[in-house]
């Protein structure tokens, strides 16, 4: 009887956790990576120290405040130069070059390899049938 009772709690425990109202640090942390490598921030920066700072309901969705540092993999000059090169000739390629140039030089000034910023930047999420995934 206390291996029926125990096998019981365990179960109600799982599906309790499985139906919580908010993602795992791990499935937050995971989502992150994808929407970096998704906005190409992965391939000009490393992303170290990434932690969950805070996260609340907002309609339908879930917001998850993340703090991280991103590491430059290269210089504020050669970003410009890989990310010029990426964008070719086409017209509409080289617009949104020139607003994500703009961004860069905005938000991080001129830098060298290897500097170090922390950031703080919101996700937002949304529930699906396999999941949290990020929202669109």
């Amino acid at each position: 009887m206390t291996v029926f009772r125990w096998v019981t709690l365990l179960l109600v425990s799982l599906l309790l956790a499985a139906c919580s109202g908010k993602p795992s640090d791990a499935e937050a942390e995971r989502l992150f990576a994808e929407q970096n490598k998704q906005l190409g921030i992965a391939e000009l920066f490393d992303i170290e120290n990434v932690k969950r700072v805070n996260g609340f309901e907002q309609g339908q969705r879930y917001v998850v405040e993340i703090q991280f540092d991103l590491v430059a993999r290269m210089s504020s000059d050669e970003m410009v130069i890989r990310l010029t090169e990426k964008a070719g000739t086409e017209f509409f390629a080289k617009a949104r070059l020139n607003s994500n140039l703009e961004a860069l030089r905005s938000e991080f000034g001129t830098f060298e390899k290897g500097k170090r910023f922390t950031k703080k930047r919101s996700i937002l999420l949304q529930r699906t049938e396999t999941g949290w995934a990020l929202a669109v």
